[in-house]
């Protein structure tokens, strides 16, 4: 078992569900990897084991290691992944049929309606945090709820999504109708990003006899917009019975230093599950701040500084929000750095959906629900958007016959205004393309330029990347087209990794950049509906710090986030 600790070969050789905490850098995931290897070593099925991971990241990075640790053979035995595969899983066996619910694209267009419908003033990703909070209660919220209307508005329209599945799955087991997941050891990473319904499903298995042992560190906690229940977790699940709380001590990542100056940033958050943590006394961590003068001048600067890194060593660039890491993103490919990016594909976020979209209506290949994104943004309301598709309008060469209202629908003056105008728009363009009277480049961008005019500032940021990109493309449009809308998975084993730091958990860098730091970000006031949450950032904030084991450099343009500002005043 290597160096292992006497607390972490305690844990591994345990037998009955356990809590396992500890700061960053102390070996939870390694621990779990062995505590999972010695259940096999001693004749245990790896097909009874169930390691439960809240992203789709963390579970890339938690096979990686099984596979590494036990085999590929034995690894892909191992369930692994989100309570609500498991829970569909079974409910399928049980009610013989494939469960129907909402893909997430759908799950998005529901709640743009639902925004609509409520005039809700906040953003799109506001409004999934909204609703995300929502579905992760146990109980049903109360009509006063603040944003109550933007809920039941979301359920209007989307009846079941994939966080209904493992209430549904509760009901049922408690009706006896449904079986319980088939779980004799059960695995929590990261157990602080739990939501309540997620952890009444886990309970239900521990009641049954499932032995579970759960690692985390509420300091890490980064879904509690969405329900999360971070150190509540922590607390409630040590006080359950034939639980056993065992705490990693000896951090092997972070220096003195760096250890204790990240502690007084998320020190400050309340209810915090305290810990004790021995930062390790060899190790040097090279910490270095720069300003800039504009985001431009940042960027372009850190892909300098990563060019001139050596080839030996892995690179983590950390961003706050999913747009920073998209403009970084384009930084790097302008500049030939190879990397994966943990960042949201540009094309299921709904400003670039509707540009992209705008190109296959033009090219004439749009399906209906690229034409009803297109009409919605060019400002066509959705009442008139659904009288006409109900009245028989398709996509299916609509532009190509002269972009015609369906056969008999009568429709308001008002209406029929707008509906007129963005056809007179649309038709326009369609003919300069067919007619070659400009260059399909030029058209294209103001067809876009047409449609972006409209948006929020949301949609209007991540369109303009998308008009970028699709005008940078190499090769025939109706080939690359398809390839692009499916995007390429990031691989966790690739040297420079990029992404919000909410999808850095697990991972350790040689080198660590945080670039656009500024006091807006950290913590970010972005949001117009939402509230700052201070401690949410805080904790985002020392997440991204810890994954260093070799050097952090941070930097901002404007003025500097007030927790870079702490770590400044200890490096002076």
């Amino acid at each position: 078992m290597g160096d292992m600790s006497k607390t972490q070969l305690n844990i591994t050789k345990y037998q009955g569900s356990c809590l396992v905490f500890g700061a960053p850098g102390t070996g939870k995931t390694y621990t779990l990897v062995e505590r999972i290897a010695h259940l096999i070593e001693s004749g245990v099925n790896p097909q009874e084991i169930y390691l439960i991971a809240f992203t789709y990241y963390s579970w890339q990075i938690l096979f990686h290691k099984l596979k590494g640790r036990l085999g590929l053979e034995v690894a892909e035995q191992i369930n692994i992944g989100p309570c609500r595969i498991f829970a569909q899983n079974q409910m399928e066996k049980d009610v013989e049929t494939e469960l129907v619910f909402a893909t997430d694209k759908q799950a998005r267009r529901s709640l743009r309606q639902a925004m609509r419908e409520v005039d809700f003033k906040g953003s799109a990703v506001e409004a999934e945090h909204i609703v995300r909070n929502f579905k992760s209660m146990a109980r049903k919220p109360a009509e006063t709820a603040k944003h109550f209307d933007l809920f039941m508005a979301y359920k209007g329209y989307c009846e079941m999504d994939r966080y209904d599945v493992l209430r549904r799955h509760i009901v049922g087991m408690r009706q006896g109708e449904m079986k319980l997941v088939p779980m004799r050891y059960v695995f929590v990473d990261n157990f602080q990003d739990i939501t309540h319904i997620q952890f009444l499903w886990l309970l239900e298995h521990m009641k049954a006899g499932a032995q579970v042992s759960a690692f985390g560190d509420d300091d890490l906690c980064v879904f509690k917009r969405d329900g999360a229940l971070g150190s509540a977790a922590l607390k409630d699940f040590k006080e359950q019975q034939g639980v056993k709380a065992f705490t990693l001590t000896k951090c092997f990542r972070l220096s003195e230093k760096l250890g204790q100056t990240a502690l007084t940033v998320v020190g400050k958050v309340p209810d915090r599950f305290e810990k004790e943590v021995y930062f390790n006394p060899k190790k040097n961590i090279e910490v270095s701040f720069d300003a800039y003068s504009s985001a431009e001048e940042e960027l372009l600067i850190l892909a300098e500084k990563i060019k001139a890194i050596p080839s030996d060593k892995r690179i983590g660039v950390i961003a706050r929000t999913d747009w920073d890491a998209l403009r970084i993103q384009k930084i790097f490919e302008k500049n030939g750095i190879e990397h994966s990016s943990f960042a949201h594909k540009i094309w299921e976020i709904p400003g670039a959906i509707m540009v992209i979209d705008l190109l296959c209506l033009l090219m004439n290949q749009a399906s209906d629900v690229h034409l009803r994104n297109v009409l919605v943004g060019y400002g066509l309301n959705q009442q008139l958007i659904e009288m006409l598709f109900k009245g028989g309008l398709h996509a299916h060469n609509w532009l190509a016959d002269g972009a015609k209202l369906p056969k008999d629908l009568q429709l308001p003056s008002s209406a029929l205004g707008d509906f007129i105008a963005i056809q007179r728009q649309l038709l326009g363009y369609y003919c300069l393309l067919k007619n070659r009277s400009s260059s399909a480049q030029e058209v294209f961008k103001a067809a876009s330029f047409d449609m972006i005019e409209r948006m929020n500032y949301e949609d209007k940021f991540n369109a303009l990347i998308a008009v970028d990109t699709l005008l940078n493309l190499k090769g025939p449009l109706k080939e690359v087209l398809p390839q692009i809308r499916q995007g390429k998975e990031p691989n966790m084993l690739d040297r420079i990794l990029l992404g919000p730091v909410r999808d850095m958990r697990n991972l350790e860098f040689d080198a660590v950049f945080m670039p656009l730091a500024n006091e807006k970000v950290y913590p970010f006031a972005g949001y117009r509906v939402l509230p700052v949450d201070e401690s949410h950032d805080r904790r985002l904030f020392y997440m991204g710090i810890t994954r260093a084991s070799g050097s952090l450099s941070i930097s901002w343009y404007d003025k500097p986030s007030r927790y870079v500002q702490i770590l400044q005043k200890a490096f002076k």
